[in-house]
């Protein structure tokens, strides 16, 4: 019997996908909205903050400042966020072309960037997944999965204190592009992002060897460029314009080690902290470390070995500091680099029932995210479902 309602469901799953959303032209951008829609349901963002008639955010504080003066020197000695973020600089200065001063107007204008961005990278997701399947229902399912998972929901939920959805959106275009010319500026702007996202570049070479293997020598020669540009021009703001005080250790100790003491207080929360960032999707890199395995005879073993050392070190670096789902998000080239490699060697039926166990499993499991505590990303009926609770209770209570 619950066999038979769990074909049913999966049977109606596939007809709304294949007779509503993968039809007709416009088809993608179909999926694309009904990605951003079912965010908007599931996690709804907290707006409510712009009408709040105190906006004392430090975070907002901070990047209302940096618009401001984006290379100006620092006066106040900082947190390691913002400290960081002061060279995190693509979206200040998208900020700083939109000419305002007002501080709701600035955190607005980057909360509407990132929601636009949001839809584009929905958009190019399904089309990568489309161009590697061939399969609308495949490629839709894998795609709508990205709406339960922290990395999409960031570009709405984000409300532009985090800024990290930069991040995620231009890592996706350095992995759609087949131009030279927008690779190298995505490559730019996204270290100009987050540097974080030059930490964990290296994966994207056995993505341009899988993808793009024609191209790959040429690729990796402008990947090589924009990193000696982005340090360069580092290197020259730093001693020349964006000067201050150094920031203050979250975790001092006599050694001064700040991120390996984060490390050590955080590792008991590890084990639920590592799987918050792609819930269901964790299949698929677990099915990574498969083809790492097959392929140490190959050729191509040293980009497996690369991207793999990458991974590996994307799991200490992410522990190492506050934000840790945040961080560790920015390895989703490999859901993309699997998905490749499982439509080489694999049947299209058990891949596409990958796909599913993913997109279902991510749907039923709740998305937190891990900054030092746990926060759950809440749906939009949430908090009326709460305050009703709240107020039979207390009608109960004072019976």
């Amino acid at each position: 019997m619950i066999q038979k309602a769990l074909s049913s469901l999966l049977v109606q799953s596939d007809n709304f996908i294949s007779s509503f959303l993968a039809v007709g032209k416009f088809w993608k951008v179909r999926v694309a909205a009904f990605s951003c829609f079912l965010i908007l349901i599931f996690s709804f963002p907290n707006y409510h903050y712009f009408f709040s008639e105190k906006n004392h955010d430090y975070s907002w504080d901070f990047i209302h400042q940096k618009v401001k003066d984006p290379f100006g020197e620092n006066k106040q000695r900082l947190g390691t966020n913002e400290f960081n973020k002061q060279y995190r600089l693509t979206p200040i200065l998208l900020a700083k072309m939109f000419h305002t001063t007002h501080k709701l107007r600035v955190i607005g204008f980057l909360t509407l960037a990132e929601h636009l961005m949001g839809g584009i990278f929905f958009y190019l997701a399904l089309k990568l997944a489309y161009e590697i399947t061939g399969n609308k229902v495949i490629s839709s399912y894998f795609c709508l999965g990205f709406s339960f998972l922290f990395l999409g929901k960031d570009f709405f939920w984000d409300l532009s204190s985090w800024l990290i959805p930069f991040a995620y959106f231009f890592t996706l275009i350095t992995m759609a592009t087949r131009d030279t010319r927008i690779l190298f500026l995505s490559l730019f702007l996204n270290f100009w992002s987050d540097e974080r996202s030059l930490l964990f570049s290296p994966i994207l070479f056995l993505w341009w060897k899988l993808y793009i293997p024609h191209k790959f020598n040429r690729f990796s020669l402008i990947y090589m460029m924009s990193i000696l540009s982005y340090l360069g021009s580092r290197y020259y703001l730093s001693s020349h314009y964006i000067k201050g005080l150094a920031s203050y250790a979250l975790h001092q100790r006599n050694t001064g080690a700040d991120y390996f003491w984060c490390l050590y207080e955080q590792f008991k929360f590890i084990p639920l902290g590592i799987a918050l960032p792609f819930e269901g999707y964790w299949l698929f890199i677990l099915f990574f470390l498969v083809y790492v395995y097959q392929n140490r005879h190959t050729a191509d073993f040293k980009w497996f070995l690369l991207a793999l050392v990458t991974f590996l070190g994307a799991l200490i670096v992410s522990f190492s500091i506050l934000d840790t789902t945040k961080s560790l998000a920015l390895i989703f080239p490999l859901l993309f680099i699997t998905l490749k490699l499982m439509h080489r060697t694999e049947t299209s039926a058990f891949l596409k029932n990958t796909v599913m166990v993913a997109f279902f499993t991510s749907f039923l499991y709740p998305t937190y995210y891990f900054k030092g505590d746990f926060e759950w990303m809440a749906p939009i009926y949430a908090k009326p479902i709460r305050e009703i609770t709240g107020y039979l209770l207390n009608t109960f209570a004072n019976i």
